[in-house]
């Protein structure tokens, strides 16, 4: 970690970096714009799906470390293409989405054949009892809320492959450690 500044009232600069995973790549973009690959060297299939690109591929990068093989959607209509094509096994959902809301897409998910399989998570800035229910009533597996601590959320993956389908992910039972 680094820390600069030019003096009073001209700000600060922070550096700081992050080691690269053993056997992580990162795999060119998609050829669909809306969506982003990320390849690692084993673990889980998953998509984030937010329509705030930097904070969707950031997740992404930040759980390639436990590695996952990752992919982002940035909209509702992309998310669902990107699932269909893509069968991951778990589908992070974060913040609102500007073309549907996370409630109606997972709704939607749901209702596909391929969509009962899928861990459903969701991941918004607030979490009242309420936000909790509706999310429950929506398909939602868990709901935890921003900002969430990335072990916390991949020991929910780990916990959750392995209560829905143990038989899926062979890497399932590693994944939170």
């Amino acid at each position: 970690m680094e820390a600069r500044s030019d003096g009073a009232g001209k700000g600060s600069r922070f550096v700081g970096g992050l080691p690269l995973a053993q056997g992580a790549a990162v795999v060119p973009a998609s050829p669909d714009p809306g969506v982003t690959v990320m390849k690692a060297s084993s673990g889980a299939k998953l998509v984030i799906v937010d329509d705030n690109v930097d904070s969707a591929e950031t997740l992404a990068m930040a759980l390639e470390l436990f590695g996952h093989l990752l992919r982002t959607a940035h909209t509702g209509a992309d998310a669902l293409r990107e699932i269909e094509a893509f069968g991951p096994s778990v589908a992070v959902l974060t913040i609102g989405l500007r073309s549907m809301s996370r409630h109606d897409l997972a709704r939607r998910i749901r209702a596909q054949p391929w969509g009962d399989g899928i861990v459903l998570i969701a991941v918004p800035g607030w979490g009242q009892e309420s936000d909790k229910r509706a999310a429950a009533e929506a398909g939602f597996d868990v709901h935890l809320t921003k900002l969430v601590d990335l072990r916390t959320l991949n020991e929910e993956v780990a916990r959750l492959l392995r209560a829905k389908a143990p038989w899926t992910e062979p890497n399932a039972d590693r994944l939170g450690t």
